[in-house]
This record gives structure tokens, C-alpha cells and sequence, in this order.
């Protein structure tokens, strides 16, 4: 996929996702190709598409589908994802409420998967982390044209207070959260007795 196909597939899924989330943003995705998009160009879809879930603040079951993907499953359906604290939850593909730590969210708490195929949690982690990093870039945007227009006492905001975000708590416990996976990095750099190379020259 060249540049100007990357920008038109980000101008793309930014108006998509601004104008819609949960269930009717998973079937505008699936009409624009999200499937192909995630099997043919997946360094360009998955980048793309979670930095701007973030960035927009909309929501779908996407990770289900780069986790399907990542284990040679068939796209479109759930699957158990691991939480912090080792419960587990389903992303659901519906806008039924959430039981599970926001209401907003369509996820569920389940029973520990017995046995079975692992989820490749490499792939989910790194979509989490662009989306992560998309909810930062708004999240600071936000914040700083929050801080620098409201005046309270007299003064700007920025000078004395900081802004905090609730949807970035919940995706941080997805797949394990931030400490869960430094310890796990922990005992892989003491069970291998050495740390990988960042970059291999």
C-alpha cells in the first residue's frame, strides 16, 4: 500500500469512526473491507485502524479479529481475552451493555478458557498499543485545550491542575496490564538469562 493509499484509508476510517461505534461501526468496517484490509495489509490495517479508535474515542470489536486472524481463524466471531488480575472477558459484538468495568464497552467476564488453541496475545498487544497511543494523542490534545481555555480563579487551568481519562484505564487491562506485562518480561529476560537485541544490525 503506498502513501496515498495510507492516507486515504486513515481519512477514511477517521470519518467512519467519528460517525459511528460499537455494532454499527464493526458492519461499516466489514462494508469498507476491514477483513481484507487485516489479511492482505496488516502493518498498515492495524496501525491505522486502532490509532484511530483512539483518536476518536470510537469503539468496535476489532481486537477480536486481529486475535482470530493472528491464530488462522475465521474473522467475525469472540473469543476469551485475558484481564488484569487473571479474570477473563468477551468483547462482545453488540451494543448490549457491558457487565464488566464500563458500561460503555460491550465486555463480559467468562470463565478461564479450559485448555484449547492460546491466544496469540503478541498481535492483540500491539493493537492495543497503537490504540493506547491514539487515546494519548486525544487525550492530550484534549487536555491541553481544556487546560489552556478554562480559567478558574482567575488564572488558567494549565497552571495549577491535570486531566485524567477513563477509557485508557480499562484498555490497559486488556491482555494482561502494563505490570502484569513487566513482570512476565521479568521472567522471560531470568528464564533466558540474557535480553534481546532491540535492533539486529
Amino acid at each position: 500500500m503506498d502513501p496515498a493509499d495510507s492516507e486515504l484509508l486513515a481519512e477514511t476510517l477517521r470519518k467512519t469512526m467519528t460517525a459511528a461505534s460499537g455494532r454499527v461501526l464493526d458492519m461499516a468496517l466489514v462494508e469498507l473491507g476491514w477483513p481484507d484490509l487485516l489479511a492482505e495489509f496488516p502493518d498498515v490495517a492495524i496501525p491505522t485502524a486502532f490509532r484511530l479508535l483512539g483518536e476518536t474515542g470510537a469503539h468496535a470489536p476489532l481486537l477480536n479479529d486481529v486475535l482470530l486472524s493472528a491464530a488462522g481463524r475465521r474473522l467475525g466471531g469472540t473469543l476469551p481475552l485475558p484481564y488484569a488480575g487473571g479474570s477473563w472477558v468477551v468483547w462482545d459484538r453488540c451494543d448490549q451493555a457491558g457487565t464488566t468495568l464500563d458500561a460503555d464497552l460491550p465486555l463480559r467476564s467468562v470463565p478461564a478458557p479450559l485448555g484449547g488453541e492460546p491466544v496469540p496475545l503478541a498481535a492483540g498487544r500491539r493493537a492495543l498499543g497503537w490504540w493506547l497511543t491514539g487515546l494519548g494523542r486525544a487525550m492530550l490534545s484534549l487536555a491541553r485545550s481544556h487546560a489552556l481555555n478554562r480559567i478558574q480563579f482567575g488564572r488558567p487551568l494549565a497552571s495549577f491542575q491535570a486531566v485524567r481519562h477513563r477509557r485508557a484505564l480499562v484498555l490497559d487491562g486488556l491482555l494482561g496490564s502494563s505490570g502484569e506485562l513487566t513482570r512476565e518480561a521479568g521472567v522471560l529476560l531470568r528464564k533466558e538469562r540474557s535480553a534481546p537485541r532491540l535492533v539486529h544490525l
